[in-house]
């Protein structure tokens, strides 16, 4: 099946920051000896200053944080909850159409240029509340304001034995391997739990987080999330990358297949 809307998960081992250097349009002013950052509005994209973009953020119930940069330097630390899709991949509007458009979307790159770039294709896409990140990740840390980034895999999670005793259940067992940054992930965790739910007696539902269980998602090849795999009597029966509109049905018909 077609990857349409995944992760990469090249973030897991070992996790190396490529910096990018890209340049941006200067929001910042001198007034005396003190540095202000304007704030632009563009029609329904705004620019905010990182303490603003903090508070911003803060406002709202629901949001859509996105970090438009590589996969690598996303690795390398990110905002906490943002959510990994590069607006140079040409699987960036694609993915970016399965998000709600009335949901506000927040963006930021390592200077700026690349979120704004992503808030013009949004604005395009007809996207009604865009907010990005003045002066990008490099502002963000400027201001004082942590990035999160992961910590040593080395003897953390859970282990192969203990997933193999896991996963050899003569009742299926679903694993779904995933992560908190994962836009993607976030959209199908639902889905699944619903699923598992609603057929408690026939699968059984494991969650895993790779940044939890690097070391483990390294050892069963998962290089991309979300990822499940399907297990009955310790064998994988079903596998499937990525996230689309047939995703939830792929799932019914390998549960029905082999139940």
């Amino acid at each position: 099946m077609k990857n349409n809307f995944s992760c990469k998960a090249t973030q897991l081992l070992p996790l190396i920051i490529i910096l990018a250097f890209s340049s941006c349009s200067g929001g910042k002013v001198k007034e005396g000896n003190k540095e202000s950052v304007k704030t632009f509005n563009l029609g329904s994209i705004e620019s905010l200053a990182p303490l603003k973009f903090s508070k911003k953020i803060s406002e709202y119930v629901e949001i859509n944080l996105l970090d438009v940069r590589t996969a690598d330097e996303y690795a390398g630390g990110h905002l906490e909850h943002a959510a990994n899709l590069d607006v140079s991949s040409h699987e960036f509007e694609k993915n970016i159409l399965m998000l709600k458009k009335e949901i506000p979307v927040f963006l930021y790159c390592r200077s700026g240029s690349r979120s704004f770039q992503a808030a013009e294709t949004l604005q395009d896409l007809g996207f009604k509340q865009i907010y990005t990140l003045d002066g990008g990740a490099v502002a963000w840390q400027s201001a004082g304001l942590a990035l999160i980034t992961p910590s040593s895999p080395k003897n953390k999670g859970m282990s192969i034995k203990e997933y193999r005793k896991l996963t050899s259940s003569s009742q299926l067992v679903l694993v779904d391997f995933s992560a908190v940054w994962c836009g993607p992930c976030r959209q199908l965790k639902p889905i699944i739990q619903e699923i598992a739910t609603k057929n408690k007696d026939v699968v059984k539902l494991i969650e895993v987080d790779v940044d939890e269980n690097p070391l483990l998602a390294s050892e069963i090849n998962i290089s991309s999330i979300p990822a499940l795999n399907l297990y009955k009597n310790g064998n994988k029966v079903w596998s499937i990358i990525g996230f689309d509109e047939n995703t939830e049905a792929s799932i019914y018909k390998a549960i029905l297949k082999n139940k």
